[in-house]
């Protein structure tokens, strides 16, 4: 495809494949759910994918009738205030890639969620009647459930796993309620670190919620947000008398049948003023702890070679104010290049629409390393291949910052106003990396220049990073302690408010 045969730019395609993705793990998991299928049309048209969009269209059409107008259409135009989709799981993915779109406040992100709530969970917590608040088990323990479709190879399990190796089971019963469909070795240390396990991928939200209420848990705690295969209607139902959120919920649910929101003081100051729904609980140890993979290359020597940048987060980051400032600093280091890494580069299409979105900037393509997907032991070795890794914006990386200093590679970030734009600050802040923190465009730009110019800098800074992360960002006994205290405190009732649980 010529680069000029889109009407579409870099970034609504990147968006667009974001989509593509959620409904294709949708299908995958129910494949014959019409909606979905259509869906995935109606988004392999707008990618300019006819061959795909026609046979897609067959099999949609012998499963029923389309139930909603152009799917693509609804989500290019959610943030500018299109109508939402009437199916809640297809409005919840509309907010979980709002995300990416810059320009979007903390105030429109929560009225969108509390419109989302209004509509689909907060009439079930009206029907419902909540537990009673309960003191935990026979022996004095509390109850905790944590539901998830991510207990395995995701962000979620590399933030979970080495934390559940680490609580103290003598005060904490833990059982994990499961949608994942395929279980990888990730899956499995999860699952040792259990007590209790159930695979609920075939339950549908009022069953999933009736066992967690037979289960009689006393803190549940939800790892998706508004992510992929979410249980929020399930929570909606107040299975437990204590209901929070964590892990892959950076930001409010907007939802009332949700009690806590688990962060942290970087990435949800005190003296923010952010809007909602939930009690806001800063976890002293940091909301993220990072298990790195049993397997993992070794840190590479810098090599004496071009500059280069990098970034291997999802596409859809990448929107246009992101690459209109990535170009001007390739711009003003000359000599650079940027690599980028990602499974949607391996689609010819979006590569040339990333190449023409660089050169309406002044950038020749040859200046880009566009890479497709890789194993996992292989992504991570190719970060031997640049020097400074470019943190996206205004949803900044949590696992591909991590992985990305893990491998001896410094991140520089733009801090932004909401949380999920301030999560790679976070990890910084808690490395002692604040000079790597951007309050704006200038100051990263200036900052990724002096760092990559700095060889001798970089040289250390290679050598110390994996130490570093080891002992402040993987400390899973520091981190198991911190979320056992915030266990403890939410069982506490009172005013609506927000504070610190030290670990």
């Amino acid at each position: 495809m010529p680069p000029e045969a889109s009407a579409l730019s870099f970034s609504e395609l990147a968006l667009l494949d974001a989509a593509r993705d959620l409904v294709e793990r949708a299908i995958k998991r129910r494949p014959s759910d019409g909606r979905q299928h259509h869906r995935r049309a109606d988004l392999l048209v707008a990618l300019e994918r006819p061959q795909m969009a026609t046979a897609a269209r067959r099999r949609a059409a012998r499963l029923g009738p389309a139930a909603e107008s152009d799917f693509a259409q609804t989500v290019l135009g959610f943030a500018a205030a299109a109508p939402a989709p009437a199916d809640a799981e297809a409005h919840s993915w509309c907010l979980a890639l709002a995300e990416f779109v810059p320009g979007l406040s903390s105030q429109w992100h929560f009225e969108a969620r509390r419109a989302w709530a209004l509509r689909h969970a907060d009439p079930l917590t009206s029907a419902a009647r909540a537990p009673d608040a309960r003191s935990g088990t026979g022996e004095g323990r509390l109850r905790v459930g944590l539901v998830s479709a991510d207990l395995g190879r995701h962000p979620a399990g590399y933030f979970l796993a080495g934390l559940l190796a680490h609580r103290d089971p003598t005060r904490f019963q833990l059982t994990c309620y499961s949608d994942r469909l395929e279980e990888d070795a990730l899956t499995r240390r999860i699952r040792a670190a259990t007590d209790f396990w159930h695979d609920t991928a075939e339950l549908d939200d009022s069953r999933l919620a009736g066992c967690i209420r037979a289960d009689a848990i006393d803190v549940l705690i939800d790892l998706s947000g508004h992510g992929f295969a979410n249980r929020l209607l399930a929570f909606a139902r107040k299975p437990a008398p204590i209901q929070a959120s964590w892990i892959g919920a950076v930001d409010t649910s907007g939802m009332a049948a949700m009690d806590w929101l688990l962060t942290d003081a970087w990435e949800w100051p005190p003296d923010r003023r952010a809007p909602a729904s939930e009690r806001i609980l800063r976890l002293s140890a940091g909301r993220l702890c990072y298990a790195p993979p049993d397997a993992a290359p070794l840190v590479s020597d810098l090599p004496e070679r071009t500059p280069v940048f990098g970034c291997f987060a999802k596409t859809a980051r990448l929107n246009a104010e992101v690459i209109q400032l990535w170009a001007r600093l390739l711009r003003q280091v000359p000599l650079a290049r940027l690599m980028l890494k990602w499974s949607s580069f391996d689609d010819p299409g979006l590569c040339a629409a990333c190449r023409h979105s660089f050169r309406s900037h002044g950038i020749d393509a040859d200046r880009l390393i566009l890479s497709g997907w890789s194993e996992h032991y292989a992504l991570l070795a190719a970060y031997g291949a640049i020097d400074v890794a470019l943190d996206p914006f205004p949803f900044s990386g949590a696992l591909t910052s991590c992985e990305a200093l893990f491998m001896g590679v410094p991140v520089v970030t733009l801090r932004g106003e909401r949380p999920a734009g301030r999560q790679t600050a976070a990890m910084l802040g808690r490395l002692g990396l604040d000079d790597f923190i951007a309050d704006t465009p200038e100051e990263y730009r200036r900052i990724a220049c002096r760092a990559i110019l700095d060889r001798q800098a970089l040289r250390r800074l290679r050598g110390e990073l994996r130490p570093l992360m080891l002992q402040k960002l993987c400390d899973g006994g520091r981190a198991a302690r911190a979320l056992e205290a915030a266990l403890a405190a939410s069982t506490v009732t009172g005013e609506r408010g927000s504070f610190v649980v030290r670990g």
